[in-house]
């Protein structure tokens, strides 16, 4: 039988492996999101400063994890992400909705599946 990270293509020698590709993937979609937040606040006559750091501050707390590459961060990310699936969800599907909902909620979705990926992977490689 198959060594299991043969068989998601984890191991070091195979380049640009699934785990590296969700990582990357993750960090996209979390710079996004916050250039995102960055551009609706200074974009829109309602944007403001304490508003970006209401929207911002949940992602940044899990930063430090991330850069060290701590699948437990990540973890953290997906349950973060939640709130703002769930707040772009509603926005959506709103009549006032426009298209920077539908990019937030995009953002939200990949980053939710990335991150998933992304700390199930890094816990079967730290465990072996």
């Amino acid at each position: 039988m198959n060594n299991p990270l043969e068989i998601l293509n984890l191991s070091e020698e195979s380049g640009f492996s699934r785990l590296r590709s969700a990582q990357v993937c993750t960090l996209i979609c979390y710079a996004g999101l916050l250039l995102l937040f960055v551009y609706l606040n200074l974009s829109q006559v309602h944007g403001s400063f304490s508003k970006w750091l209401m929207q911002s501050v949940p992602l940044l707390v899990v930063l430090p994890g991330l850069i060290r590459n701590n699948y437990r961060a990540y973890s953290w990310l997906c349950f973060i992400v939640l709130l703002y699936f769930t707040a772009y969800v509603a926005e959506v599907m709103s009549p006032l909705y426009v298209w920077t909902d539908a990019v937030a909620l995009t953002f939200s979705v990949i980053l939710f599946i990335g991150a998933m990926l992304t700390s199930r992977w890094l816990q079967r490689t730290t465990r072996n």
